[in-house]
């Protein structure tokens, strides 16, 4: 199980959210599972820079040599799910380019 450090600005922590986060990351792990940690920070409509209407998140991924990053501000989405969605479908590319250089991909994560 990796290490999940969850954090929210301008909004209140949601359970629900957090949930969606934890499977998420479940999934990195199944590809990968020597990931060191994960640190998630969703920000509520008042955080995200631009659009007032947005949720953003940011996402780093520990990994033993070196980190991956969802950066705020290009996953932004009136939906917090989708926003979500957006930052972890990036990260899980991330990793599966990483992988692939490194020979570590599982045959059946494709």
């Amino acid at each position: 199980m990796v290490p999940l450090d969850v954090r929210f600005q301008s909004m209140r922590r949601d359970e629900q959210v957090v949930w969606e986060i934890d499977a998420q990351v479940a999934e990195l792990d199944e590809l990968y599972d020597s990931i060191i940690g994960c640190h998630v920070t969703v920000y509520g409509p008042a955080a995200a820079k631009g659009d007032q209407n947005l949720y953003d998140s940011q996402i780093v991924l520990a990994l033993p040599c070196c980190e991956i990053r969802a950066k705020c501000g290009s996953h932004a989405d009136a939906n917090v799910y989708v926003a979500l969605e957006k930052a972890f479908t990036s990260i899980r590319e991330q990793l599966l380019e990483w992988l692939e250089k490194r020979h570590h991909v599982k045959a059946d994560c494709f």
